[in-house]
C-alpha cells in the first residue's frame, strides 16, 4: 500500500492543495531547520508542479545533494547551469553538488563566482563559510559567516518569511563549538531555540489560516 508523505504533520496532498506562497514558505521552514528528509517530497513536488521555477528546481537539487543523492541531483544541476550558467540558483546548486561529492575546491570556485555575480548575496558568503567550515579553516569560515550575517542585517525585511540569519547562526554555532568557545556557542544555541519556537508558532498560524485552492492527484515516491 502506497504511503502518503507527511509534511509538518499534514499530508503532502493537502500541502500541495494550498496556495503556492504557502507551500514555498513551508519548504523554506523545513530547509531552514535542516529537516531535509521531510523536505524532500515537498521539494520534489514543487519542482514537478512548477517546472519553470529555477528556485524550486535548485532547492530540490540542494536537498538531494545534502541527503547524499548526488547522482539524482546532478542532471537537475546540469540543466539549470546549461540554461543560465551565471544565475545564483545555478551557481549555488553547483556549489552544493560539489560539496556533496567532497570536491571542496570546486565548491569554493562556485561560491566565489556567486560573489563575483552579486557581492551582496547572503547565500554566496554563507556558501563560502560552509565550505571553509567543512575544510576545517575555522577563521575563514568565521569571517565569511559574519559577512553573511552583516549583509542580511543590512537587507532584512521584517515581513520576509525566509529568516536566512537562522541558517547563518547555525553555522556560527558550529564554528564556536569547534573552536572551543562554548560560552558564545551556548548563547547562539539559546537564540536559535527562541527562533525555532517563534517559527513553529508561525507555521501553526499559517496552517490555521490556510485554505486549499486545488486538490491534485499525486503519485508518491521515495
Amino acid at each position: 500500500m502506497e504511503t502518503t508523505p507527511e509534511i509538518l504533520g499534514r499530508s503532502l496532498d493537502y500541502v500541495m492543495s494550498l496556495a503556492p506562497k504557502v507551500r514555498s514558505t513551508l519548504l523554506s521552514h523545513l530547509v531552514r531547520w535542516e529537516r531535509y528528509d521531510e523536505a524532500l517530497p515537498l521539494a520534489r513536488a514543487l519542482a514537478e508542479d512548477q517546472g519553470d521555477s529555477f528556485k524550486h528546481r535548485s532547492t530540490y537539487a540542494r536537498v538531494l545533494s545534502v541527503l547524499g543523492r548526488a547522482e539524482e541531483a546532478a542532471p537537475i544541476v546540469s540543466e539549470l547551469s546549461n540554461l543560465h550558467p551565471r544565475s545564483m540558483y545555478a551557481l549555488g546548486s553547483q556549489a552544493e553538488l560539489a560539496m556533496a561529492l567532497g570536491d571542496l575546491p570546486e565548491a569554493l570556485k562556485y561560491c566565489y563566482l556567486m560573489v563575483e555575480v552579486c557581492a551582496e548575496s547572503v547565500t554566496a558568503w554563507r556558501g563560502l563559510a560552509r565550505v571553509y567550515l567543512e575544510a576545517g579553516q575555522l577563521e575563514k569560515a568565521h569571517a565569511n559567516c559574519r559577512k553573511a550575517l552583516d549583509i542580511y542585517k543590512s537587507q532584512a525585511n521584517p515581513d520576509s518569511d525566509s529568516h536566512p540569519h537562522v541558517v547563518d547562526l547555525r553555522i556560527l554555532e558550529r564554528i564556536y563549538r569547534l573552536k572551543g568557545d562554548n560560552i558564545f556557542a551556548d548563547d547562539i544555541e539559546s537564540q536559535l531555540e527562541d527562533a525555532r519556537k517563534r517559527d513553529e508558532v508561525s507555521i501553526q498560524a499559517i496552517f490555521a489560516e490556510a485554505v486549499p485552492v486545488a486538490t491534485p492527484a499525486r503519485k508518491h515516491r521515495a
